[in-house]
């Protein structure tokens, strides 16, 4: 039954009815409403315009609305996965865990976003040392929710965290420490995938106590071969290298026996926010609400003989495989063989190899007539997927016919296909063996010409489409099947987004896995057990699991469209700056003011300008009282504003200058009132540069005025009124004029010094 579009239920007459009686209201001199009166014959005029823009406008369905949001640019998001941090407990042997293990979490599965070593040693002793004393945190790092700064609570020069290990860290292996922040501030940090790296606030630098080339002891700098925290700046971790042995000794407050020691420690200070732990850890992976049933792999091959290919996904080892070799024309398929024996006389094949650590091989060798694939980029496929899910791969056989569709395999209600690539092949001619081409998916026709391989995938991701040879190239009609999925994943929505701990087990196969080669019907065993690898390792979800989103409606894309044309994209006017500043990644800015034809130490602005000049005060959030930008945040600004800067105008982005406010003041009051508490609240709630919350505080530039001070000491409860009042401040640029009122620089902020109020009873007048 086809669904009847919802038209506007006003009719003609009524649009005209309603335009009629509102006639009294807009104006008393429109007394003729008769048909022969103009202005009527103009109403039903727009009234019958009316009626007819409705009925089209409501023809219009949701295939009509993607198309106009791709002239604008918009495509409607398909659904996120949740990812989230899976701590790997009970490791009493290096295991290497490839990507896409899979971990369970109830209903859902998780997988391994890359492939990491799991090592034997668990951190043992947390120990921060600043102001010259070390504290242990090695209890409030075993608990969640019990944070304690890495470095104090100021993370100056000099302050180290220790961590201590049971065991020896092995040589020149990559080692990944995970760290976990406290980052549920009130200025929240934007963090795009494609965004800059932000410049650190400050800089920290790791040492290991181990061996020197002199065969002695020492504390010696770690290779660090990566930082995805950017200093301790924000979550994530650092992958070390040691270059040599370690060696155990005491620290203290950990003085009671000897261990294996490592520390990091703050070479340049200026963190807005101290670095606060929350959690750190070892064999820690991240993982993402997916599941992939078929997935791919290229490799280069150098033309050489002998190749060898260490294959490391979780399919790879514990699924089917298949081996495809680039030619002019497309992807051939060769075949598996067990040993040089078996495959004499044979051109197109390989062998698989099992390696340690429950690993697979692929070897291409060059005797007995074999070939090896010919040097080139990617030019090397293997194909993994599930043993069971083997038939769901095939699509089916193209008849040849436009418009051809092709249902996809389900993984069940409320789950979401994430990604999906085919190939379609045809049989040579001479040698009758399959050639295999890549098909691209596209969001439709509109662009494909009659011999682009295009096909479109259904925005419920039920089944895809092919073209009709004007717009997108028809697959070879063929009596098998040769339309196949290359690489197969779903995962995404909110249901990922699991509470810790809900994931709590790894996915194993239940029997010895085997990876299944078909090669004129023999199969090909290759043992491989995950259970027993793993031995008695578990997994955990200390943190709730985020970024899992539905797939965006058309309403919500139209909204996003809008949202992102109010964005400013150029600096025209002082919103602009000020709106792109607040959206810097990777810092948290709190306040931000954007000053024109203004630089520091210009006198008398606004009366003295310079042309083409823009300064940008920038406050950061910080949880002390005067927040001062490092060199860094102020950096990271001008290099995120660079871009959208007009040519003609140079930036300067600068700290605020603060200045300090007191208060002198005496003030009468009723008989009730004791103390002056509530009139110092007002006072440093007032002089402020901002709330910790993260609202806006004193103006920038805005003179400290008698009159104002008077105006809000008036208002507590209690004061009659103010009998006299004095300014004082102090700081840079600062004047005081003929009215006692204190001026302050355009780019500077006040804060509350010493206030002295006298209270004198309105009984003693």
């Amino acid at each position: 039954m086809l669904k009847l579009p919802h038209l506007d239920d006003r009719m003609y007459t009524q649009i005209v009815e309603e335009a009629r009686k509102r006639i009294p209201t807009l104006t008393d001199e429109w007394t003729d409403q008769n048909a022969h009166d103009p202005g009527i014959t103009l109403m039903e005029l727009f009234s019958w315009l009316i009626e007819m823009q409705q009925y089209h406008l409501d023809q219009i369905t949701s295939k009509h609305e993607r198309k106009y949001l791709k002239l604008m640019g918009m495509i409607p998001q398909p659904a996120q996965p949740a990812s989230v941090d899976v701590f790997l407990s009970g490791v009493d042997r290096k295991i290497f865990l490839p990507q896409g293990t899979k971990f369970g979490a109830r209903d859902q599965i998780f997988e391994t976003l890359e492939e990491q070593w799991l090592l034997p040693v668990e951190v043992d002793k947390v120990l921060v040392w600043s102001k010259g004393e070390g504290v242990d945190y090695s209890i409030a790092n075993d608990h969640v929710g019990s944070t304690y700064f890495a470095f104090g609570d100021k993370a100056e020069k000099g302050n180290r965290l220790y961590l201590s290990f049971q065991s020896e860290l092995p040589v020149n292996e990559i080692v990944r420490l995970s760290f976990s922040l406290y980052e549920s501030y009130p200025v929240s940090m934007i963090r795009g995938k494609h965004d800059p790296v932000a410049i650190p606030p400050g800089r920290i630098s790791l040492f290991y106590y181990g061996r020197n080339n002199d065969h002695g002891t020492d504390w010696l700098p770690v290779v660090v071969e990566q930082d995805q925290t950017n200093h301790l700046s924000y979550s994530g971790s650092i992958d070390v290298k040691l270059p040599t042995q370690m060696v155990s000794r005491t620290v203290h407050p950990a003085d009671d026996k000897k261990r294996y020691w490592l520390y990091a420690q703050v070479d340049q200070s200026g963190y807005e926010l101290s670095p606060r732990i929350d959690k750190l850890e070892i064999n820690t992976v991240r993982a993402q609400q997916t599941e992939t049933v078929c997935h791919y792999q290229n490799f280069s091959s150098t033309g050489q003989g002998n190749q060898a290919f260490l294959l490391k996904h979780y399919l790879h080892t514990y699924g089917k495989l298949d081996v495809q070799v680039y030619e002019e024309q497309g992807w051939r398929d060769w075949c598996c063989i067990q040993s040089a024996s078996e495959g004499a006389g044979e051109e197109n094949t390989y062998e698989l190899q099992e390696v340690p650590h429950n690993l697979k091989q692929l070897v291409f060798r060059d005797d007995h007539h074999r070939r090896v694939p010919e040097q080139g980029r990617n030019n090397i496929r293997v194909l993994a997927y599930e043993s069971s899910n083997s038939e769901a791969v095939w699509l089916g056989r193209s008849n040849g016919l436009p418009y051809q569709r092709f249902e996809l395999p389900r993984k069940g209600e409320g789950t979401y296909l994430q990604r999906i690539e085919i190939q379609v092949g045809f049989k040579e001619i001479e040698t009758n063996e399959w050639i295999w081409q890549d098909w691209i998916r596209v969001a439709d026709f509109d662009q494909s010409g009659l011999n682009d391989r295009h096909y479109i995938l259904d925005p419920e991701g039920k089944f895809i489409q092919f073209g009709n040879h004007e717009q997108g190239l028809i697959p070879p009609k063929s009596e098998e099947r040769n339309i196949r999925i290359t690489f197969l994943q779903f995962g995404g929505g909110e249901r990922g987004n699991i509470k810790s701990g809900v994931l709590d087990h790894i996915i194993v196969p239940t029997q010895q896995a085997k990876a299944v080669n078909e090669h004129k019907g023999k199969p090909l065993k290759i043992g491989g057990n995950l259970e027993g690898s793993l031995g008695q390792v578990t997994a955990i979800n200390f943190y709730d699991a985020r970024g899992g989103q539905e797939a965006e409606s058309i309403e919500a894309a139209k909204k996003r469209l809008l949202n992102r044309l109010r964005q400013p994209t150029r600096t025209v006017t002082n919103s602009d700056i000020e709106a792109l500043a607040k959206r810097t990644p990777g810092v948290r800015v709190a306040r931000v003011k954007a000053i024109p034809l203004y630089v520091k130490g210009l006198q008398n602005y606004p009366q003295e300008k310079v042309a083409g000049q823009v300064t940008i005060v920038a406050v950061p959030f910080s949880e002390q009282e005067l927040p001062v930008p490092s060199t860094g945040f102020l950096q990271t600004i001008k290099q995120h504003l660079e871009p959208f800067r007009l040519l003609t105008t140079q930036l300067h982005v600068i700290s605020p200058e603060y200045i300090k406010v007191s208060v002198y003041a005496v003030l009468v009051v009723d008989p009730e009132v004791k103390d002056t508490g509530r009139v110092m609240d007002t006072l440093h709630t007032l002089l402020n540069p901002y709330d910790h919350f993260g609202e806006e505080g004193w103006d920038f530039g805005k003179a400290v005025t008698k009159a104002e001070m008077i105006s809000h000491i008036s208002k507590v409860s209690g004061v009659v009124y103010v009998q006299d009042i004095w300014l004082n401040g102090e700081g840079g640029g600062t004047v005081k004029n003929s009215n006692g009122d204190i001026v302050i620089p355009p780019h500077a902020l006040v804060y509350s010094g010493q206030h002295d109020i006298t209270l004198i009873g309105r009984q003693e007048l």
